[in-house]
């Protein structure tokens, strides 16, 4: 008979926040104090803790909690337990941190959550004790010790195993009193756990979240319940509504905090009244600093306060043809002048997203590059050269750490989903953020350093099919979908398969299927960061698309047998080469490169070899016409659509209509295309050639996807398919001990 130690039965904990739920005694504690919670309500904790992330419908609920033979008013029974349960974690329905409510299906828990596994002789220790107890359980002995432990028939083992834990606890107990007073001493937060919580979960999008100074409030941008347009929202963090700051028709947009936390500035998106204002944040009368030339850069920001409170930069243009710049405002004098020059043939973008380091004596900023990426730079305030901090990747907003590190979102390595990084300002030394998931965008450090924010911006799209035959409310009906992102459409010659991109397995990569959405197979296996813009041969054996593959640094054209296999790039230039397409007899692959400085259009034979130029004016997408005689291509800044001769000549404008970018496709007579709608919304047009009139084909509900083909139509000109996109789920996160 072994006498040897018996191992003690786990005890399962789960932590979250302040609070720690121990399943097996039905106990819920905050820093340790027991909080009330009766049998029901904590089964249903227990229930949504175990499936932590995931959606538990209320028939699980009732399934898992409530037997079939127990005669109770369910409903009734669900909904007093959820909100005894949100009362015992002072949680909100309205503005969740731990339970969310999806309307009509069920609740999700929210917070990160933390297993722990304890012996049972810790159960009702202090939760810091219990877990230096435990770590100390797992702890070799002395060499000799373990061996008289282990030996039958010894009277002191007992004793002797008690005075060794005693001794393992004493010393842990001091330790731990140790590091607190270090702590208080320090005034460091580095024993603090790192806790992530959901600021806002209001209908619609919330963006351009900012943190006031003194960390209680937060000002962002939302529709509102009506959806309409934005108005900058103030509210306080864990309590009370938001309160709306600005209104009216206008887009109002990227607030930010003044230093000493009196007053909000924006910026606003309406006609003549586009400019930068500031105001009072308890409310009052608004003052225009300046006149803005901008259109709204989505997920960009475009202001920042100085640390001394003195000057704004602000992102503008000096004209519409210019690209973004960065700007500085004296708020006193309301005087500005222009602090960057990005050259308009690396990127027509520009400059975005300035922030002031915490000494206000550096800006950092993000800058086109090519027609895809955005790099980072820093540069005195004064003027001066911008040095290159970050390149070759997708970013998507930016800020300064209290140490003069930068936190940045971008889309870098396989998979290409928007996370947070952190680099030196002084040098490229990229690390990952281990905090913000695969969605977040616009970090933004408090000021005292210990708090982040960022925007949870979870997007997907999918493919639907408008049948075009005879019926006159043409309704579009879904063909290809998943939880992710499905663009880039189009039919095979033989109108059997569909071609396109997709997500779906975590990074963009080339797919097909029948032509009703079944059968889907995986072509390519990059694992990112970018692949897209698949187009088949005339004689659909083969597939040409771009790709910027994991490591490069420019995007290639690629091409692919039909049916899969290995690929080859067909571009080795150093330049960014994009959006292939055919030639009508298969001799010639279109494309869009920047290697001249600026985008246009180039042709290539269908194998590879020396590219020739076919645009002059600029063009960024090209289709060949069904007769083979002229090149359609697109233009942006406004999208429009161009003509030229294949054969070369004038390039002469064809149609504009506020068309969307990447949203036409080219009939034998005329012109499907996206544009804006009248008011509002998205609609479906037609342009015939030969009457150069256009027709309304229907609207839309959904807008089409941007930057990625949106529009493709079936060889017998019967159906077309349209990327459209989901409504996107945009919150405003907290990470709180940030480090």
């Amino acid at each position: 008979m072994n006498q040897g130690r018996a191992t003690p039965s786990p005890v399962r904990f789960i932590r979250f926040g302040l609070f720690e739920a121990e399943l097996q005694s039905g106990e819920l504690r905050k820093n340790g104090l027991k909080i009330k919670l009766q049998e029901q309500p904590f089964r249903v904790l227990s229930l949504l803790l175990e499936r932590a992330g995931e959606v538990v419908t209320r028939e699980d609920l009732r399934q898992q909690l409530w037997s079939t033979d127990t005669f109770v008013d369910f409903e009734h029974s669900l909904n007093s337990s959820v909100k005894k349960l949100r009362q015992a974690l002072e949680d909100s329905a309205e503005n969740p941190r731990f339970v969310e409510t999806l309307a009509r299906r069920g609740y999700r828990f929210i917070a990160p959550v933390e297993r722990i596994h304890r012996s049972s002789s810790a159960e009702n220790a202090s939760p810091t004790v219990s877990a230096l107890s435990a770590a100390h359980e797992q702890l070799p002995f002395p060499p000799g010790v373990a061996d008289k432990f282990s030996e039958p028939g010894k009277p002191a083992v007992k004793t002797r195993r008690r005075i060794w834990l005693a001794a393992l606890l004493i010393f842990a107990v001091a330790g731990a009193a140790w590091l607190w007073q270090g702590y208080h001493r320090s005034g460091r937060s580095d024993l603090a756990l790192t806790k992530i919580s959901r600021l806002t979960s209001l209908p619609g999008i919330e963006r351009d979240g900012a943190l006031s100074p003194d960390g209680r409030q937060l000002a962002f941008a939302w529709k509102g319940e009506s959806g309409e347009d934005f108005d900058i929202y103030i509210q306080l963090i864990d309590a009370g509504s938001p309160v709306k700051l600005t209104d009216g028709p206008a887009n109002d947009f990227c607030p930010v905090w003044s230093p000493d936390g009196r007053y909000v500035a924006f910026a606003r998106s309406f006609g003549d009244e586009s400019g930068f204002y500031v105001a009072p944040f308890m409310g009052g009368q608004e003052r225009k600093l300046t006149d803005a030339v901008f259109l709204w850069p989505p997920f960009l920001r475009v202001l920042d306060w100085s640390p001394d409170g003195r000057l704004l930069a602000v992102v503008d243009k000096e004209s519409p043809q210019d690209p973004f710049s960065i700007f500085l405002i004296s708020v006193e004098t309301r005087d500005k002048w222009k602090l960057t020059s990005p050259l308009v043939s690396a990127s027509p973008e520009g400059d975005s997203c300035p922030v002031f380091s915490p000494d206000g004596r550096s800006l950092a900023f993000s800058r086109g590059a090519g027609s895809t990426f955005r790099d980072i730079f820093v540069m005195p305030v004064e003027g001066g050269e911008p040095k290159r901090l970050v390149s070759g990747q997708l970013t998507y907003g930016l800020d300064w750490t209290s140490d003069r590190e930068i936190i940045f979102s971008a889309a870098v390595g396989a998979g290409a989903r928007r996370r947070l990084w952190r680099t030196s300002a002084s040098r490229d030394s990229a690390r990952l953020v281990t905090v913000g998931g695969e969605f977040a965008l616009n970090p933004t450090v408090s000021t005292q350093g210990s708090s982040l924010i960022y925007t949870e911006w979870i997007n997907s799209s999918a493919i639907w099919q408008i049948d075009l035959a005879g019926s006159k409310q043409i309704n579009p009906q879904p063909l290809v979908s998943s939880t992710q992102v499905e663009n880039s459409p189009q039919f095979s010659p033989d109108g059997k398969g569909v071609v396109f991109a997709s997500t779906r397995t975590g990074s963009y990569e080339i797919w097909t299927c029948d032509s009703d959405g079944g059968n889907p197979q995986r072509l390519t296996f990059f694992g990112g960061p970018l692949t897209g813009t698949p187009r088949w041969s005339p004689d659909g054996r083969q597939i040409v698309f771009d790709s910027r593959p994991q490591g490069s640094s420019s995007s290639d054209i690629f091409l692919i047998a039909a049916d899969g296999g290995s690929y080859r790039s067909l571009t080795p230039e150093t330049a960014d080469d994009i959006a292939p397409s055919w030639s009508g007899d298969g001799r010639w692959i279109y494309f869009t490169s920047d290697r001249s400085g600026q985008s246009q259009i180039w042709k290539m034979p269908a194998g590879g070899g020396p590219a020739v130029q076919v645009t002059q004016g600029g063009g960024f997408e090209a289709l060949e016409s069904a007769d083979g005689n002229t090149i359609y291509f697109s233009r942006r800044d406004p999208v429009s659509i161009w003509k030229v001769p294949v054969a070369g000549g004038n390039e002469t404008l064809v149609l504009e209509e506020k068309m969307l970018l990447r949203s036409w496709v080219l009939a034998k007579e005329g012109i499907y295309f996206a544009a804006q709608g009248n008011p509002n919304g998205t609609r479906i047009g037609y342009f015939s050639f030969s009457t150069r009139a256009v027709r309304q084909i229907t609207s839309l509900e959904r807008e089409p996807v941007l930057a990625y083909p949106a529009l493709a139509l079936s060889p017998n000109g019967l159906q077309l398919l349209c990327a459209l996109s989901e409504p996107d789920r945009v919150d405003i996160m907290l990470v709180e001990n940030f480090r």
